[in-house]
C-alpha cells in the first residue's frame, strides 16, 4: 500500500479558534503606511477676475481723450486771448460824382473815365518778297468805368507798309473787348525791315490814356 502525500484531519473547535486569533492579531499588526490611501481630488485653478471690464476701460480712455482736447482748447484760448491782433482794412479809392436832380428824377453816378487797353503791346509781321503776311489779331479792351467810343488809324511815312483792319471804329461798355484783324499789303516792298504804328483814340477825348500807340514791325525776306 503506497504512502499518502498528505494527511488531512478534520477541523476542531480549538483549531478554528486558534485560526481566528491569528487572523485578528495579523490585522492589528498592519501599519498605517500599508493602508491604501485614496488620492486627493485635483482642484481646478481659476484666474483672478480683472477689476474692470474691457467696456469700462474703453469708456475711460474715451473720456480721457475728450478731457485732453477740452483742456488743450481752453489753454489755447487763454493764450490767444492775451495777444489780440488788429486788422486794418484799406479804404477803396472810388471816384463818384453825384448829380442833384429834381424830385421824381433818378440821380446818375460816374465811376471814372474809360480806359483803353491794347493787346499785344507791339505787332511783328513777316512776309516773303512779292507776298503779304498772314492777318494778325489785336484786342481793344475798355477797363474803365465809362463808355469808350474808339477809332483806329495809322501813323506812317511814305515808305511804311500799308495796314488795314476789318473794323476801324466802335463802342465798348466798361469791361467789353473788341477783336480786330490786321492785314498788311507788302507784295510791292523790297526785302528789309519796315516800321509803322497803329493809333487808337477816344472820340470824346476822355479816355485815359489816350491815344494809345501800337508799334508794328514788318520784315520782308528774299523769295526762294
Amino acid at each position: 500500500m503506497p504512502e499518502p502525500d498528505a494527511i488531512l484531519f478534520p477541523a476542531t473547535d480549538e483549531a478554528l479558534a486558534l485560526k481566528a486569533h491569528r487572523l485578528q492579531r495579523h490585522t492589528k499588526e498592519i501599519t498605517p503606511a500599508q493602508e491604501i490611501v485614496a488620492p486627493e481630488p485635483i482642484r481646478a485653478y481659476r484666474l483672478p477676475r480683472p477689476l474692470l471690464s474691457l467696456k469700462t476701460i474703453s469708456l475711460l480712455l474715451s473720456l480721457s481723450c475728450i478731457f485732453f482736447l477740452l483742456a488743450s482748447s481752453l489753454i489755447a484760448f487763454a493764450l490767444i486771448g492775451h495777444h489780440p491782433f488788429n486788422a486794418i482794412a484799406s479804404k477803396p479809392q472810388v471816384t463818384v460824382t453825384s448829380v442833384a436832380t429834381h424830385v421824381g428824377q433818378p440821380a446818375s453816378t460816374t465811376e471814372g473815365p474809360a480806359v483803353i487797353l491794347l493787346f499785344p503791346s507791339e505787332l511783328q509781321l513777316m512776309a516773303r518778297k512779292g507776298e503779304n503776311p498772314h492777318p494778325t489779331q489785336i484786342f481793344i479792351t475798355n477797363t474803365g468805368g465809362h463808355t469808350l467810343n474808339w477809332t483806329l488809324g495809322q501813323n506812317s511815312d511814305v515808305n511804311a507798309p500799308l495796314l488795314s483792319v476789318n473794323t476801324a471804329s466802335g463802342s465798348l461798355q466798361p469791361g467789353e473787348k473788341a477783336t480786330l484783324l490786321v492785314s498788311c499789303v507788302s507784295d510791292k516792298l523790297a526785302p528789309g525791315s519796315y516800321h509803322t504804328e497803329l493809333v487808337v483814340s477816344d472820340n470824346s477825348n476822355e479816355a485815359a490814356p489816350a491815344p494809345q500807340m501800337l508799334p508794328v514791325t514788318l520784315w520782308v525776306e528774299e523769295s526762294q
